[in-house]
């Protein structure tokens, strides 16, 4: 049955739609932000994969995911130029494995788009096979989540509601159902019957459902529990000089001096500094810890990123930790980071490849905790904190909502990268974070985006990220709110990606399906 479909269109058209593709979905993310696009970004690569076999459909999807990410996260190439391509490359083979099963999926299925239950498997078949693949992409070879579809949508308020359901990959879903609902309805434009018009009438039936429930969502959220005073001091220290030893004693008076003057202006009931803010380890370093006594003279809660190690036998672990010390408590209460960043914080098979710590540069590598560390601050309530990239992995903060925390603290360091693009995509995620388990996050960043996100996603308070020249310290003052403590656990929190499983137990045939293809036809 296969064999016989004529496949239509100019391979070069097809590859410039795909690659069309790819610059419109770079436009809906930051920095540009046009997020209305993603809604029509991948009708392009859509068409070209209808149009195609599933080999020139991979080349397709490959050739617009490599657009997408290049752009996406040039960012990268501030730190690695070889792993900027690398990661790249990485990413775009996902969109490449969805447009090759997508051709086979729509020559199984989608051909008689006149026929209901044909177009109504492409309309639901083309997002769960995308989300399908966001997923994979979030978990396989450490997990890389970054630019979901479904964070183009962070502004939406009421769009982003049913992450509580579905998490990011729910806005996902529903993204991709729209362009798949578009391209349906532009294909069978010259046809007057009413069956190629299902699919889109059911797109905007979910789509109006979805809009009620996130509108109901946000009305029916009910009261916050306690509310704290916080100050977020944003130390502003440029990378290349974060390690400096010549710099140590600017990053203690920026560190000091900004605690001191928001301390005086408004005593805070906590205090956060950013990841790694002090430039050793606390626990062995005199200077660290003269400073952050002085600091908590003043009498408030003090959270400080630093490293943190351990004596083991035969060894030293080194760990990315926050420090909350409190008041009339000397030893301070410590979490380690639990998600490393691979190339950045340890070396993936370091000790068989050395030459690979050469070329990234890491020479120790970090240990990652195994512990979920809940604060409780006397009074106000408790709050977990998120290390640097730690908030784009949903199942972290899953964990420390289930575990009791009912606030997240992410503190960063973002000084790594581009200061526009990077800081902002970062923040991003962030926003699902605190609606897919309605608690909102405090984000304390070296440079970067240091806010306040409330239980809704909507960011209240901000410091913009540094530009291009260096600037002095600065400090936020937000007023931020716990969740109640009772408050009842969301369903995405309780259940986590199981409409993503659901995706890919929906899709596993179509992947089964479109090697036997591949087989068949090698044979």
């Amino acid at each position: 049955m296969l064999n016989g479909i004529r496949f239509t269109g100019n391979s070069l058209l097809k590859k410039s739609a795909a690659v069309l593709s790819g610059l419109m979905l770079f436009t809906a993310f930051p920095p540009l932000e046009y997020s209305f696009l993603a809604w029509i970004a991948l009708i392009p690569l859509f068409w070209a994969v209808t149009e195609s076999a599933p080999g020139e459909a991979f080349a397709c999807g490959l050739l617009s995911g490599a657009v997408f990410w290049l752009l996406s996260i040039f960012w990268l190439t501030r730190v690695t130029f070889i792993g900027w391509i690398g990661i790249s490359l990485y990413c775009a083979l996902y969109t490449a494995f969805f447009s090759m099963a997508a051709s086979w999926f729509y020559m199984l299925r989608g051909r008689r788009t006149g026929n209901a239950s044909g177009g109504l498997s492409v309309l639901l078949g083309f997002p769960a096979l995308w989300v399908a693949l966001e997923y994979a992409r979030a978990h396989l070879m450490t997990g890389f989540p970054w630019n979901q579809l479904g964070i183009s949508q962070h502004g939406n308020l009421a769009l982003i509601q049913c992450a509580d359901l579905g998490g990011v990959y729910a806005v996902s879903f529903l993204v991709a159902m729209g362009n798949t609902a578009a391209l349906m309805l532009l294909r069978e434009s010259r046809r007057l019957a009413l069956r190629p018009m299902v699919p889109a009438v059911c797109f905007m039936l979910v789509l109006a459902a979805t809009f009620i429930y996130g509108r109901h969502r946000i009305a029916a959220m009910g009261p916050n529990g306690c509310s704290m005073q916080t100050v977020s001091v944003q130390p502003n220290v440029p990378q290349q000089l974060k390690w400096s030893q010549d710099w140590a004693a600017e990053i203690y008076e920026r560190l000091r001096h900004s605690s001191d003057e928001a301390c005086r202006r408004r005593k805070p009931d906590l205090l956060v500094w950013p990841e790694t803010a002090l430039p050793d380890f606390l626990q062995s370093s005199a200077q660290s810890r003269e400073v952050v006594e002085q600091v908590r003279s003043h009498g408030a809660p003090l959270l400080a990123g630093s490293m943190h190690f351990e004596e083991m036998p035969g060894k030293t672990n080194y760990y990315n930790s926050s420090f909350l010390f409190l008041p009339g408590r000397n030893e301070p209460i410590v979490y380690a980071k639990r998600h490393l960043v691979p190339f950045g914080e340890y070396v993936p098979l370091g000790n068989l490849f050395p030459f690979l710590r050469s070329i990234a540069g890491v020479y120790e590598d970090f240990v990652p905790g195994h512990e979920i560390v809940v604060f409780n601050l006397s009074g106000c309530g408790k709050f977990s904190a998120l290390i640097c990239f730690e908030d784009i992995f949903p199942y972290l903060a899953r964990d420390c909502v289930r575990a009791g925390a009912r606030l997240l603290v992410n503190q960063t360091n973002d000084a790594w990268f581009d200061p526009l693009r990077a800081s902002r995509q970062h923040m991003t995620h962030c926003v699902f974070r605190c609606v897919e388990n309605r608690v909102a996050c405090l984000r304390s960043a070296n440079t970067g985006l240091t806010c306040h996100i409330d239980r809704r996603g909507e960011v209240c308070a901000s410091i913009p990220p540094v530009q291009a020249k260096p600037e002095g310290p600065r400090v936020m003052f937000a007023e931020v709110e716990f969740a109640p403590d009772d408050m009842p656990l969301t369903f995405y929190t309780r259940r986590g990606d199981l409409f993503a499983l659901a995706c890919l137990a929906f899709v596993l045939p179509i992947f089964a399906g479109t090697l036997l293809h591949f087989t068949r036809k090698r044979q």
